[in-house]
């Protein structure tokens, strides 16, 4: 009988194993045009090796010219002046309660909850969260909550920023706080070392499963494997031929793992107290235990129901490295994203960015075109006879450099068979195009442009700088929104793990720097009104 419930067991592993596998590479392909979206509106703002804003055929033409790649970055300073404006309004969630009987444990818990993000660091993880959402149109915080080494069941909460690259939500969920999401998952890159330490069991294991890419007998990838074909060796590259779905990384020694989170009805039973109403939740062993004392003419009554939580597990291909019940001891994903945008007929999420793409480019092509132009028009070069030039690369380089010696043919110059060109007047066109470049950036982003932009004479009215600004602000109110709800959601799953998991002992520690409240013979006791009651 144990063996067959063993077996019953593992077939169901195996069965959801299969079915997570198939839900990620879905997922892949469902969002593989949003991350590589994602990744160019990256290296758009940080203008990446000086060419991330250049296609690579106009990089390898202007080089064959031997001409500078030059970018003009304006939306590096866009987003820098939204980052300013959030900054002047953002608002920061607050643990309060209107009702005199809850409000020092409001207050209570609002000062364990600041302590909580002041040690995880909150306000520098979520200020590159919002940047990188507003870049690449979504980013997230991952709220973790470990057991801590500073006392016994005490417990540290860590924030985790996740890039937009990293994460497949539910193809299936339109809403921008992902509330509609049946599932998420995150992908992670593990060296031999991170991966030993994080999955010590499964440690002997790492260079087979990198050998076989992660998978079992029922994926081809082990196929081709075992034929010895390169696994893909950029993070990028999902697939090699469209139907196979790669875990690892054999040139880089590095695997991928997939952690899995999805939501999932379970019974849950609940203990109410007949006569303060109190309602808290129990297991199945204690909901026994009290029908026996209901029984006993105890003023209690149990209610089962079913609820939803949040499962998790982390495999490889169909390599399952672990599995738990719940995401932490908080309702929901542990994983709270943020989206500046979303497409709600595909549910892929887009930032800032996306509409600057055209003009950036633009731009980048008049400046250099108007910097060419200038040069021809100041540099006067020669026009020269057939062989009059033994080699033309090394007069060409010479003549472009200050001081630099041309190498022409014996009798050329005293023969007249080289002479100065008489140099081009450049076109107004050119300039004005430059400058219509700079005018489609306000035009397009909405968000006016900063004092970088504009000529010093130009002196403008206090009233005219006001009402741009907050013409500014009026374009980007949607995102704005959606940032301060996920701010509520970080926030809230840090509450409720301060309020289910966290022990009186390690509260009173943090209580203890806090001069309004002090702590005496187990009670707990406001300064300034007096003790309020058994904690």
């Amino acid at each position: 009988m144990a063996e067959d419930e063993a077996t019953d067991t593992d077939e169901r592993d195996d069965t959801k194993l299969r079915t997570a596998r198939k839900l990620f590479e879905e997922s892949c392909d469902h969002h593989a045009k949003a991350h590589a979206e994602a990744h160019r509106a990256q290296q758009f703002f940080h203008n990446t090796e000086c060419e991330g804003q250049w296609d690579p055929a106009d990089v390898a033409y202007l080089r064959e010219q031997s001409r500078h790649v030059l970018s003009f970055n304006i939306v590096k300073p866009k987003i820098e002046t939204m980052m300013g404006m959030y900054a002047d309004a953002q608002r920061r969630p607050v643990v309060s309660s209107s009702s005199a009987k809850t409000k020092l444990l409001a207050d209570v818990v609002e000062i364990v909850k600041e302590q909580v993000l002041q040690d995880a660091r909150y306000e520098r993880k979520s200020a590159r969260q919002f940047r990188t959402g507003v870049i690449s149109g979504e980013s997230a915080l991952q709220v973790e909550v470990v057991p801590s080494s500073k006392g016994k069941g005490w417990i540290q909460v860590n924030l985790h920023r996740v890039m937009p690259f990293e994460l497949h939500w539910d193809p299936g969920s339109i809403e921008p706080d992902r509330s509609d999401a049946r599932h998420v998952f995150w992908d992670r890159w593990f060296s031999k070392s991170e991966f030993v330490r994080e999955y010590p069991d499964q440690a002997p294991e790492f260079d087979s499963l990198v050998k076989r890419g992660g998978v079992g007998d029922y994926s081809a990838s082990a196929e081709l494997g075992e034929m010895g074909m390169d696994i893909s060796d950029t993070r990028d590259d999902y697939r090699d031929d469209g139907k196979t779905q790669y875990y690892a990384d054999r040139r880089k020694n590095q695997i991928r793992v997939i952690r899995y989170e999805y939501k999932e009805w379970a019974p849950a039973w609940f203990v109410t107290d007949e006569i303060t109403g109190q309602r808290s939740e129990i297991d199945e062993e204690q909901a026994t235990n009290v029908e026996m004392a209901m029984q006993m003419g105890l003023p209690v009554s149990v209610e089962k129901t079913d609820v939803e939580r949040v499962r998790v597990c982390e495999f490889i291909g169909s390599t399952l490295l672990a599995e738990y019940d719940e995401a932490g001891p908080f309702d929901g994903f542990s994983i709270v994203p943020f989206t500046y945008m979303i497409d709600e007929e595909t549910g892929t999420a887009y930032g800032f960015v996306r509409n600057l793409f055209d003009p950036q480019q633009e731009l980048n092509k008049s400046k250099s075109l108007e910097i060419e132009y200038i040069a021809q028009a100041t540099a006067p070069g020669t026009t020269a006879e057939k062989d009059a030039i033994p080699d033309e690369d090394q007069f060409r380089a010479e003549s472009r450099r200050a001081g630099g010696v041309a190498i022409v043919a014996k009798g050329a110059l005293t023969e007249g068979r080289v002479q100065a060109r008489v140099p081009p007047t450049p076109s107004p066109a050119v300039m004005a195009r430059a400058a219509g470049a700079h005018e489609m950036f306000t035009e397009i982003s909405g968000i006016a442009s900063t004092g970088m932009t504009s000529p010093a004479e130009q002196a403008q009215a206090g009233m005219t700088v006001a009402i741009r600004y907050h013409k500014s602000r009026q374009t980007v109110q949607d995102p704005f929104s959606n940032f301060e709800d996920c701010q509520r959601e970080v926030v809230r799953r840090v509450v409720e793990s301060i309020t289910r998991s966290m022990p009186d002992d390690q509260i009173v520690a943090i209580l203890g720097s806090e001069d309004r409240y002090v702590v005496q013979g187990g009670m707990l006791i406001e300064v300034e009104e007096g003790p309020q009651g058994q904690k």
